[in-house]
């Protein structure tokens, strides 16, 4: 299994302590977790990412980083990139990501982009290359219930919270909730996978039991 992770993964994940999670989860190495050739210095440079998060949480992201494998040019198929080109939505990270054709199908996306997502799967001039993708994407929803599964809900209630939530809505509107308990925690997670996996027709990653 291999895993391709947006910029967006890896920031929310380390402002909550919970990037070593991906390893558990999806039962991989640091080495078939692979990152985008732009991440270091993105994360290291943007603006937009040292006014979302603070200096701890971009060297945590940095040193993790390290370890992983960066998405090598081979990995791209060029005739999609250039279909990618100009959609709206889509960024030039998720271009690259949605681009990929490696040398095993055994593998993942994980992007926490839910514009991009949506447009992948509904935009009809992207349709073939969409197809590639059904059941590769991974949503931060998904990623998170199997992350509650994982940690002790208590502690990871506090780290998101003192995180600012990740610095996302939907993980913000329901760790915000009222005497929150794991299970509202659960169904609301849920509520929203299956909201943004229907408006884009059960494409994405969802193990069956």
């Amino acid at each position: 299994m291999q895993l391709f992770v947006d910029n967006d993964i890896l920031l929310k994940l380390a402002s909550t302590d919970l990037l070593h999670n991906l390893n558990t989860i999806f039962n991989v190495n640091d080495s078939s977790i692979f990152i985008l050739p732009s991440a270091k210095f993105y994360i290291s440079k943007s603006k937009n990412v040292r006014r979302k998060y603070s200096i701890q949480t971009i060297n945590k992201v940095l040193n993790a980083i390290k370890v992983y494998s960066i998405i090598p040019d081979i990995y791209i198929d060029q005739n999609k990139f250039f279909l990618l080109s100009n959609i709206s939505n889509i960024d030039s990270g998720e271009q690259l990501l949605y681009s990929l054709n490696p040398p095993s199908n055994d593998f993942l996306v994980l992007t926490g982009d839910k514009l991009s997502i949506h447009e992948l799967f509904s935009n009809i001039n992207l349709k073939g290359l969409s197809q590639n993708l059904y059941h590769k994407i991974v949503c931060l929803e998904y990623l998170f219930l199997m992350i509650i599964a994982l940690n002790n809900f208590e502690e990871l209630t506090h780290n998101i919270k003192s995180s600012n939530y990740c610095g996302d809505k939907t993980i913000q509107i329901v760790f915000q909730q009222n005497n929150l308990t794991v299970d509202l925690a659960v169904d609301g997670l849920i509520s929203y996978f299956k909201d943004l996996n229907k408006q884009t027709n059960d494409s994405l990653f969802f193990p069956k039991p």
